[in-house]
């Protein structure tokens, strides 16, 4: 009576566990940055600061009126910044009346300092 294979000791199995999936791995969705915006914007501030520094603040000028109208494109289709690109893109125009007007009032040598 002791026999394993006997129908009165039925044996317990323990069913198997059902099959995992796998998920799919994907790279986490990032939104792109507008550096462009930024660099405006920093360049838009230090050309208003810094108006009085003759050449290099044309440089800055004409750089952050670039960069900030490029910027505002992306942000036009999406990315972020778009303030940011605007408010470079005000103090570019802002640091260019400015320079022209140390430029006008110095009788031009400011222009080239």
């Amino acid at each position: 009576m002791d026999d394993p294979t006997s129908s009165e000791h039925p044996t317990v199995r323990p069913e198997p566990a059902p099959p995992v999936l796998a998920r799919a791995q994907f790279p986490a969705v990032t939104q792109q940055g507008n550096g462009l915006a930024i660099a405006g914007m920093v360049l838009g501030i230090t050309c208003v600061i810094f108006s009085w520094w003759g050449i290099f603040t044309l440089v800055q000028v004409v750089l952050a009126i670039t960069f900030s109208a490029i910027g505002r494109g992306h942000a036009k289709r999406g990315a972020p910044h778009g303030g940011l690109a605007t408010a470079g893109l005000v103090l570019g125009l802002i640091g260019a009346v400015i320079y022209f007007l140390i430029g006008i009032f110095s009788l031009g040598a400011g222009f080239f300092i």
